[in-house]
This record gives structure tokens, C-alpha cells and sequence, in this order.
């Protein structure tokens, strides 16, 4: 399982008792503790080569490769990138193996060697590989790689060149790249003892000639070379490291590596660098060397690492990693900010610090019943305090003032001023106020009344004493000599909870439960999280030598400089959360008192933001998937993102899927940040997409189709009419109106069916009435004529009735299950009267339900045709229609006490068969049974999913 590690004391990882580093192992998801190369990918994946696979690793899980992924082999010794972003993996007994978009490839390489590749490389399209043989390299072709063996040799004009070797010709030199060219040096230690030996170092151009990359090296046996700044390289021979530009040598040291071979070196920091050696029985181990104070840390001691080293690399965070032959991987975390902490071994009670003053260079710290002095972090004294602590102070001159409550004294202590009372405060030219049952303040020789409000803080701003309270800014009035409530230049603060008071030149910092505020000339700006605090209530504040302004919170430190905050919490290395009290010693250093002890930070050199993490995000449509990529504190991480440009929103997964498909129709843009807590924020670029609605989704559609049904209906009304001889006015307005009413739809269902109910359905009705009229009142219309009105009739009021049920189905409050209850309820009261049969509802329905779309239309249908078939053929003398609807299932039965239907008729009749192909198409289960002379019941049963 993955444990951390407690690292050493030295100029890179600094610590006291805090954990900084993390072991990998197989229990973490390594697939083997045996491992070698290690690599960081253009994207921010690390590649780790093992025994048993290549391991990618994101900083939260392994991806494993092996032959069940197309490897030829598992055993994977050295990785690397080409321009073009494809890795390239040796292996052992595989060969070259190369790896794009996380599929493996396997070049197509004639006579390829699958012995042991120790190292490879990229320089353009050619792969450079190092084994025991000698150097290869792998020239593209159009069906694959032709592999190439090469040796350096000197030609007759005394410079270097690369050839094939003849049979026995011992390897020398190694082919690797730097500063964008391919380049030969010794590379390999033991060919110093050969004749022949290869100094200095040299690029290599197409035609496999050398020249002097750097002509003041020529007289060194190179074993590692390696660009470390814009014009800063590094190389070694033996122990020995030379530091040059590209014009000249600037200095030489000799590491002591116990006359180990210097094989790698890394640099890690201003003048720190870490180095990769091998001993003469061939095992690596790495060392930290810090140019400036000339120490050398063997890293294997200083981690407790009995297995050797096979590789090291720094990461984009600046955190080291080591693989190891036989006991995983190793991460050392970079940690710019120097930690000391003062905690249950040094104080008795250090979960509640009261107060950190400094006098003559010893630092006060009280606690609820000690006070304790330090010098140089080591403990001076102890005093048992013969009451409770509460605040300390330090005043003008020798002298600290202690507030505590109790009947002792703790007296026999020169330097010390006691006062059984809550709190003091300084308060410039006032010299210092103390808090007691009343507001004393000796330079004044007088005593001020507060009331049952709590104290904080004070401060003599703009000419008024102002008190921090817990029910706002309150100024003392030195009329009536008690707090009086009142806005501070009649600014409304972040909040009434007011804990500290700060003065700033002519502005004044104001600490509050809510966020930070400062008022300056007469403008008022607040901080809160959203500008980057750690938390928004606040509690103490500090400014440094620097100017620069530390914030103490519930959560943590932030430190504000040019309107940026560094944060530091206890995931970072804080020992308290919570922050009670700040002080910064004469000799720079930050005291952080808080509910967990004391915490040291080392402000001598200025703390710098975190590195950034990586971003990767693949964009699919309206959905993006992203994975934030930290090795450094990823508890810490903060992951946002913004759409269109608007407010940021918090994520709270470092991986996942960002899914915008509902977000409302049209184009917008996408962007994602993140950062570590104490770091910057790295930027994601702006993304586009559109969100469209399905096409059956679509108001245009809804629109179209319903303008299509409508205009169908129009259509059979018109050809129905056409065929009577007689066309009255009121008909005429009838289809104008309607003609009318086409083009003035909009695409909201209920204009539609109120339009439909308003007109259409009135106009059938006094097509109805008219006809009636006409048969009744004229007796001299021939016999054909009387048909055909009565045809009129029959056809206008059937058409009514049906458009009585279309128009209700386009109803938005038709989904609703009550609704449909309510209209198939309406109708069989109305219809049953006329036949003397009693009609009885029964409905089980907790609360009312919306059904999907199309439901509504299919059940009218149904149980309109089921009970108009109890009237025709039922004989019976009570229907009873019931409703339930218990989680998904919803059931209606019409069932009567009627004589029953025929079994032949059952599977025969049409329309039966029209009633089950209704509830099919919603899919639902329509059920018939009938006994003779028992009754008939129609049962409707359907599994659906229903909105509230």
C-alpha cells in the first residue's frame, strides 16, 4: 500500500517531523517493485518501465501494458518521446517497441535485435537505441525502420566519424541527443581503459561526420552530458562536474560519490542538482548536491532505500522521482516553504495557543495554562500559569502583558505585566487598552462601558478609536465614555463580526467572518475565496518585512502580494487549520499559532506559487472529458470551469466527464482551470460547441406537425362541405376563420387546443344545429336533399366528438394522469345516463402524475371505445371504471355486470383488435375478460417512468 516517507534534512527538502514524500509499490496498482526507466510524457503522464509491464500513472492510478496489450515482452527498461508525441519503449527481449494514443505499435524492423536495449532516444525520424553491442540507429523507411550499427572511429584528418563495425570491433562511444542535435561521447565508463579513447563531445550530422560541439571539453572522457538552462550545460567525467556556456568552462567541482561514475545529472533547482551514479559492481544510486554550500546527500541513507537505483527524473512540479531495482518507485515532493513546528512535545497544551510575542529576541508563547519562552527554537523556560490564559501582548519597552483569568499571581517574573482580564490591546498614542467587566484605559484614566458585545480588536483610525465587536465597528465616545455602534465611513463590511484591525499606511485592513476587507482613501475592497483566499473567515493578520500580508483563517494561510494569494493549509504542510495568531521574529521567520500547536515558516526568501497541474481534456460534442494531473499534494487540487465566459463553477473530481448536452440551445464556449491551493492557475484554451435540440424535441417540428394535422383536418372539413349544394355565410366565416386562425399558431399546445375548441369545435356544432334546422323547418326539400343534410348531420357531429379528443390530447394539462381520470369520467357520466346504467369511479392515486407523451390520446381512445361497447352490447345495468397507479405501473379496468362477449369475438372483433394496438403503441398491455353472463373487463396495464 502506499505509504509516505519521512525525508532528510538537507537544502532541497527541508522538514521537520512532516511528510514529504510517497513510496510506490505493487500494493498501489505498480505492476512490479523492480523497475528502471522512468519518463514524463509532453502531456504530463509519467511512464514507468517495470518487470511486469509499462505502468502509466497519473498520480491517482495505474495504467498497465504488458503482452495482453500487443508488448512482446514485459520487461520494459527505457522510455522516450518524439516531436510527434509517440513513446518509444525499450524492452528486453522485445526489441523497439513504440506506443501511440495508449495502442501499442510494433515497427516494422528487418533483422532487429531483441537482446537487452539499454537506452533509447529520438532525433527526428530516426530512433537511437544504446545496448552491450554498441549504438543503433533506426532510419525510417516507407514499410518500417532500417536498423544501422555504429561505431566511432578517427579518420585520417583527426576528426571523429561513425561507422559499421567489422567483426570483433569492441563498441565505443554512445549516440544521444542535446540541444536539438544528435551528439557522440564516451558514454560509458569502462571504454576509458581501452586504447583508443573518446573524448570531448560531438555533434553528428547526416553524412555521420563529427564536429567539436564544445572544443574546451576535448581533453575530457565525457560520461554525461546535459542541457540545464538557456545557455547552461553540465557534463561529467568520473566524479568530477563540469558547469559551462557554450563559449567556456565556468567552474569545476568534484563530487564526493565515493568514486562513483557519474552517469545522469538533473538539475533541480538554482545551483541544486541531482545525480545518477553507478559503482564498479554496477549498481545506481543517486545523490542530492547543493552547488552554493557544496553538500552531497546520498539519497538511498536519506530515504531508507536498501535496493539500488535505476533511474531519476524531476517532474514538471518540480518533485524527484527514483525507480528502484526491487522496491518500487520513490517521490520526493518539491516543497519550496521551510517548516519548523512547536507541538505536544514542546508545548503541554498546544491545541489552544493564546498568544506568540517577542522580547530581546525570545519568543512568548501562552497557551490556556503555560506560558513558554524560546531562543533559537529551543525551550527557555515554562511558567504554570495560576489561572487561564486568554491573551498576551507585548509593550512599549522590556515589558509583556498577560491577560488571564483567575485568583493567582504569577508574580516573581520582571518582565512580565499581569492582568486578570480578557484581553488588551495596543492602540498607538492610547498606549494599551484592557478588556475586563469594563474598557480601562489607563492613558485616558478612565473606564469605558461595551455592554454584552464581545471584543476583538482596536484601532485609532482617521481620529476615532474603532473596536472590532461582534455586532459591528463600534467608535468610543468620549462624551458619554461607552461604544457606540456606527459604519466606518459609512461602508458596509463583508460582515457585523469584526476579529481584526490592521492599519496600513493610510488604509485599514478589516478582518471579518466573511472575507477581508480594506478601506482606502474612501473606497472599500473585499477578498473573499473567489479572489482566492483559503477561507473566507478570517481571524488574525500580519504584514511582513516585504509588505506582503498574511492572512490567518479557519482553513489556513493565505499571503496576499499583487493581488494574489499563496495559500498554505495542513495539507501542505500547515499544523494547524486553524489560525489563532500570527508574528513575525526579528529574524524573519512567520509564528503560526493555531488549535494544533505552533508552525514556523522560514520568510527570508519570498514564498513562490506552486507549479501548475496539467490539463488533458478530449472534447466529445457537448461533453468534455478532463483528468488534472498532479503528483505534488493533488488533495490540494482546485479544479474549475466556465461556460460562455460567465462564473466559474468548482468541480470537485481531478477526473471525469463535464457533460453540456442540456445547457440551452445555441453556441458557447467551454475553459477549465486548476491549481493547487498555494499555486497557480493553470489554463485550459477556450473551447466551442453547440447544443441543439433532437428533431423530435424541436418547437419547429412540433410546430410543423401540428400545422400538418391541423391543415389535414381543415382539409376534410372543406371537401366535406363542398358537397352541399347550400353554402350559408355562417359557414363561409367558419372557413375563414379557420384559414385564418392557420397562420396565427404558435408553437404552444394549449393556443393550439383552445383555438381548435373556440372555433373549430363551435362552428361543427351550429353545422349541426343549422342542418337539424333546415330538415325540420323545410318540407319542401326533396327526398336526396334530406339524406344529404342528414349525411351533414351525422358527419359534423362525428367529426365534433372527435375533434373533442384530439383537442384535449393537445392540452399540456392532458399528460396528467388526473386530468385523463377526469375527462374519461366526464364522458361515461354524460353517456351512461341516456341508458338508465349506473357509472361508477374508483381511483387509487396518491398524488397527481404526469404521463409521457402520446399516453393520454391512446387511453381516451380506448376506454371511450370500451364503454361505448358496455352500452351497445353489455346489457347491464352498473359500469365501474378504476385508476391505479402504485411506483411505475399504472392500471385502468372498465369492467361491467353485463352477459358477456363471445370468445370467437374476443380475437375477431375490430375493434378490440384497434383497442390493443393502442396500448401497444404506448407500450402498455390492454386484457379482456368475459365470462357468460358474469360481465366483461377491459384492463389496460403499463410500465412507464413518470414525472411528477
Amino acid at each position: 500500500m502506499r505509504h509516505l516517507i519521512y525525508p532528510f534534512l538537507f537544502s532541497f527538502f527541508i522538514v521537520f517531523s512532516q511528510e514529504k514524500g510517497i513510496h510506490y509499490t505493487t500494493a498501489d496498482g505498480l505492476p512490479h517493485d523492480i523497475t528502471y526507466g522512468i519518463y514524463q510524457d509532453t502531456e504530463g503522464y509519467l511512464w514507468i518501465g517495470t518487470d511486469n509491464g509499462l505502468a502509466k500513472f497519473d498520480g491517482q492510478k495505474f495504467k498497465v501494458f504488458t503482452t495482453n496489450e500487443g508488448l512482446r515482452t514485459n520487461y520494459v527498461i527505457d522510455i522516450a518521446q518524439n516531436e510527434n508525441g509517440t513513446l518509444g519503449i525499450a524492452s528486453w527481449g522485445g526489441g523497439v517497441h513504440l506506443i501511440k494514443n495508449d495502442s501499442v505499435l510494433l515497427p516494422k524492423i528487418p533483422n532487429d535485435s531483441l537482446e537487452k536495449i539499454n537506452n533509447i532516444d529520438f532525433h527526428k525520424e530516426m530512433i537511437l537505441v544504446e545496448n552491450s553491442s554498441g549504438n543503433y540507429v533506426y532510419h525510417k523507411t516507407n514499410g518500417g525502420y532500417h536498423r544501422e550499427t555504429l561505431i566511432a572511429k578517427m579518420a585520417n584528418d583527426g576528426k571523429y566519424i561513425l561507422e559499421r563495425p567489422e567483426d570483433f570491433e569492441r563498441p565505443n562511444g554512445k549516440i544521444g541527443t542535446l540541444d536539438g542535435k544528435m551528439v557522440l561521447f564516451n558514454g560509458s565508463y569502462f571504454v576509458e581503459f581501452n586504447d583508443e579513447k573518446l573524448y570531448g563531445i560531438y555533434s553528428v550530422d547526416v553524412d555521420r561526420k563529427t564536429t567539436e560541439l564544445f572544443p574546451f571539453l576535448n581533453d575530457k572522457i565525457i560520461h554525461s552530458v546535459s542541457k540545464v538552462g538557456l545557455n547552461e550545460f553540465v557534463a561529467s567525467q568520473r566524479d568530477t562536474v563540469y558547469f559551462f556556456n557554450r563559449e567556456s568552462i565556468e567552474h569545476t567541482e568534484v563530487i564526493p560519490t565515493g568514486g562513483r561514475i557519474i552517469k545522469k545529472i538533473i538539475k533541480t533547482r538554482d545551483n541544486e542538482y541531482l545525480l545518477l551514479t553507478k559503482g564498479g559492481n554496477g549498481f545506481k544510486r543517486a545523490f542530492h548536491y547543493n552547488l552554493v554550500k557544496d553538500t552531497t546527500v546520498d539519497l538511498s541513507i536519506g530515504l531508507s532505500i536498501s535496493a539500488p537505483i535505476s533511474d531519476i527524473l524531476k517532474d514538471h512540479e518540480g518533485n524527484v522521482w527514483l525507480t528502484t531495482h526491487g522496491d518500487g518507485v520513490y517521490c520526493v515532493i518539491n516543497q519550496d516553504v521551510d517548516f519548523t513546528y512547536l507541538d505536544d512535545s514542546h508545548l503541554r497544551d498546544a491545541t489552544n495557543i493564546k498568544g506568540i510575542v517577542e522580547l530581546n529576541g525570545e519568543i512568548f508563547v501562552l497557551t490556556a495554562n503555560h506560558l513558554f519562552s524560546f531562543r533559537n527554537f529551543e525551550k527557555e523556560s515554562e511558567i504554570n500559569l495560576k489561572g487561564m490564559g486568554k491573551h498576551l501582548l507585548k509593550l512599549d519597552g522590556d515589558k509583556i502583558s498577560i491577560n488571564f483569568l483567575g485568583k493567582g499571581s504569577n508574580s516573581g517574573h520582571p518582565f512580565l505585566i499581569e492582568n486578570q482580564s480578557y484581553k488588551s490591546f495596543m492602540v498607538d498614542s492610547l498606549d494599551y487598552i484592557i478588556q475586563a467587566d469594563s474598557l480601562k484605559i489607563p492613558s485616558l484614566k478612565t473606564k469605558a462601558i461595551y455592554e454584552n458585545r464581545i471584543l476583538f480588536d482596536a484601532v485609532f483610525f482617521r481620529d476615532t478609536l474603532w473596536f472590532a465587536t461582534s455586532t459591528g465597528p463600534s467608535y468610543y465616545d468620549y462624551k458619554t465614555n461607552s461604544l457606540i455602534n456606527k459604519t466606518i465611513n459609512g461602508k458596509t463590511l463583508s460582515s457585523k463580526q469584526i476579529k481584526k484591525f490592521l492599519k496600513q499606511n493610510d488604509s485599514l485592513w478589516i478582518a471579518t467572518t466573511k472575507g477581508l476587507d480594506l478601506l482606502f482613501e474612501n473606497r472599500l475592497k473585499s477578498f473573499t475565496t473567489k479572489n482566492g483566499l483559503i477561507d473566507n473567515q478570517v481571524n488574525t493578520l500580519l504584514i511582513d518585512h516585504r509588505k506582503d500580508l498574511w492572512i490567518g483563517t479557519q482553513k489556513g494561510i493565505s499571503i496576499l502580494k499583487e493581488n494574489k494569494c499563496v495559500n498554505i493549509t495542513e495539507a501542505t504542510g500547515l499544523l494547524s487549520p486553524y489560525v489563532e495568531t500570527l508574528l513575525e521574529d526579528s529574524d524573519h521567520n512567520i509564528w503560526i499559532g493555531g488549535n494544533k500547536g505552533v508552525t514556523i515558516i522560514n520568510n527570508k526568501t519570498r514564498l513562490k506559487l506552486q507549479s501548475p497541474p496539467r490539463l488533458i481534456i478530449e472534447q466529445m460534442k457537448n461533453s468534455f472529458s478532463y483528468n488534472v494531473i498532479s503528483y505534488n499534494r493533488s488533495n490540494s487540487l482546485v479544479t474549475e470551469y466556465q461556460i460562455d465566459n460567465e462564473t466559474w463553477t468548482r468541480v470537485l473530481e481531478k477526473k471525469g466527464v463535464l457533460d453540456f448536452s442540456k445547457l440551452g440551445t445555441g453556441d458557447h464556449s467551454f475553459k477549465l482551470r486548476a491549481k493547487k491551493q498555494d499555486g497557480a492557475w493553470k489554463y485550459s484554451k477556450s473551447y466551442t460547441f453547440s447544443v441543439t435540440l433532437p428533431w423530435q424535441k424541436d418547437w419547429r417540428y412540433i410546430l410543423l406537425l401540428t400545422s400538418i394535422v391541423f391543415i389535414g383536418v381543415i382539409t376534410i372539413v372543406s371537401k366535406q362541405l363542398q358537397k352541399t349544394k347550400q353554402r350559408n355565410k355562417s359557414l363561409q366565416l367558419t372557413i375563414e376563420r379557420k384559414e385564418e386562425l392557420e397562420k396565427e399558431l404558435s408553437n404552444v399546445r394549449e393556443n393550439v387546443a383552445r383555438d381548435f375548441h373556440d372555433d373549430l369545435g363551435n362552428r361543427l356544432a351550429r353545422i349541426s344545429i343549422f342542418s337539424n334546422l333546415l330538415s325540420a323547418n323545410n318540407n319542401d326539400i326533396d327526398e336526396g336533399d334530406q339524406e344529404l343534410i342528414g349525411q351533414i348531420n351525422t358527419d359534423a357531429d362525428y367529426l365534433y366528438k372527435g375533434t373533442r379528443d384530439f383537442i384535449f390530447s393537445l392540452k399540456s394539462e392532458s399528460d396528467y394522469l388526473e386530468e385523463v381520470i377526469t375527462y374519461l369520467s366526464d364522458f361515461g357520466e354524460d353517456y351512461f345516463r341516456q341508458f338508465n346504467i349506473d357509472f361508477v369511479v374508483n381511483k387509487r392515486i396518491a398524488k397527481n402524475t404526469k404521463l409521457p407523451y402520446y399516453w393520454s390520446k391512446q387511453l381516451i381512445f380506448i376506454f371511450k371505445e370500451a364503454m361505448t361497447n358496455v352500452a351497445k352490447h353489455a346489457k347491464c345495468s352498473k359500469i365501474e371504471l378504476s385508476f391505479s397507479f402504485k411506483s411505475d405501473r399504472l392500471i385502468i379496468k372498465c369492467e361491467d355486470n353485463g352477459i358477456g362477449i363471445h370468445e370467437e369475438l374476443l380475437g375477431s372483433s375490430r375493434g378490440i383488435n384497434n383497442m390493443k394496438r393502442r396500448a401497444n403503441k404506448i407500450g402498455g398491455e390492454l386484457l379482456i375478460h368475459s365470462l357468460k353472463e358474469k360481465g366483461t373487463s377491459v384492463t389496460f396495464n403499463g410500465k412507464t417512468t413518470l414525472v411528477v
